[in-house]
């Protein structure tokens, strides 16, 4: 019976996938390092305080690892209270005409807590909330929904915007 359990709860666990962005971009004749730097220069003006958000820089390895968050605001008046922040790992790592993002580890902290509102989680490609409000499971499970739609736009956003960045060429100091 405890062994019955035990898988039960090892196959409960392996279930709820987390939610991750990845990809990677190729990008003809752009050197390691020339990569490396425009994804610093596209830190800076991606981020309000760029030296914050990034934890590790490695420009041997090719590699910059930030944890930023983005704000999550309800679509509906009637969640409201679910207001809050969701805090991401997002990864680049580089090579020679190439470069790597991964975007994980999603954890939603609503603003308010206690009982009534909205747990903090960590956000998976399950389409039921992990914890919801009890007397009130539609509820959640559409705010649920209403977060990880807000978070597939804003990553796409940032996505865009950092391969927009990635093109711009480094200027020399003879550019100016």
């Amino acid at each position: 019976m405890k062994c019955i359990i035990l898988i039960l709860l090892i196959s409960l666990s392996l279930s709820a996938q987390k939610l991750t962005f990845t990809g990677v971009v190729e990008v003809d004749s752009i050197s390691q390092d020339d990569l490396y730097k425009r994804g610093l220069i596209w830190f800076a003006k991606a981020f309000v305080s760029p030296n914050d958000v990034i934890q590790i820089k490695d420009q041997e390895q090719g590699l910059i690892m930030a944890k930023a968050y983005t704000t999550y605001s309800p679509t509906r008046i009637t969640q409201a209270s679910a207001e809050g922040k969701v805090s991401y790992n997002f990864s680049i790592y580089f090579k020679e005409g190439r470069y790597k993002y991964v975007v994980t580890d999603f954890y939603y902290e609503p603003y308010k807590q206690g009982s009534g509102f909205m747990k903090p989680a960590i956000l998976t490609e399950d389409k039921d909330c992990p914890d919801p409000v009890p007397m009130a499971v539609n509820w959640s499970n559409r705010v649920w929904a209403d977060i990880k739609a807000q978070v597939r736009s804003d990553m796409k956003t940032l996505v865009v915007s950092m391969a927009n960045g990635m093109k711009v060429p480094l200027e020399s100091a003879s550019d100016w």
